[in-house]
């Protein structure tokens, strides 16, 4: 069944994860990694809710996130979904070092990656006149050569 998670879980088909995950909390609540799949479901769930229920869901998360072991720190996993904590929260720099520091720890996760990507794309979108602010394009106009 933890295969079926990881899997659902690269595809980004969240809430069936979350409920793949559930179903293994009750059966096997001593399972490795399972406080980090169910994060990374939650967090993927985040990642598409409002302001208040993203700060909940996140809130979860960090307690949840307390009760990984020692010994599953060390793993590619962790710092991955430690990455996304961090920008669901806001802080792209902590979010990028976390993601780095997974591909350092395993060069073929795809996913982190993938969110590494991302934040790369983020912050280096070109700003022309269609995606920009109004007070940057007016103030465009006026800046001294």
């Amino acid at each position: 069944m933890m295969e079926d998670v990881k899997k659902a879980l690269q595809y980004t088909q969240y809430s069936k994860a979350m409920t793949m995950v559930a179903e293994i909390a009750k059966l096997n609540p001593q399972q490795a990694q399972l406080h980090l799949y169910s994060s990374w479901a939650k967090l993927g769930v985040a990642a598409t809710a409002d302001g208040v229920r993203r700060a909940a869901i996140s809130k979860e998360v960090e307690m949840e996130m307390m009760q990984v072991p020692p010994d599953e720190r060390y793993d590619a996993l962790y710092p991955f979904v430690m990455g996304l904590f961090q920008k669901i929260r806001g802080d792209m720099a902590g979010a990028r070092k976390q993601l780095e520091k997974a591909i350092a720890m395993d060069a073929s996760f795809m996913s982190a990656r993938r969110e590494l990507s991302t934040l790369s794309a983020a912050k280096n979108q070109k700003q022309d006149v269609f995606n920009m602010d109004l007070k940057q394009m007016v103030s465009g106009f006026f800046k001294k050569k």
